[in-house]
């Protein structure tokens, strides 16, 4: 995390998750910024592991494509 915030001081900490795995997973899938489907996905899926492994992968989908859009010089927050 460091590292993020020397890049970019908006980066804030990360949020503290449950000491229990199960619970944790549930926090994790419901703060990552994933669409609706997505979300519900990884809620509805029916172990921890296998909850985590989903939100793995398709965060680092999402960092691919947020990559891509920076090389491209798109601004993923512009309208237009």
């Amino acid at each position: 995390m460091e590292i993020a915030q020397r890049i970019d001081p908006r980066v804030t900490a990360a949020p503290e998750l449950d000491a229990d795995p199960i619970r944790a997973s549930y926090e994790a899938a419901a703060i990552a910024p994933l669409g609706p489907l997505d979300a519900q996905r990884v809620l509805t899926a029916d172990a921890a592991s296998t909850r985590l492994a989903l939100l793995e992968t398709m965060l680092d989908e999402r960092a691919v494509e947020l990559r891509a859009l920076r090389l491209d010089g798109d601004d993923p927050g512009s309208a237009g």
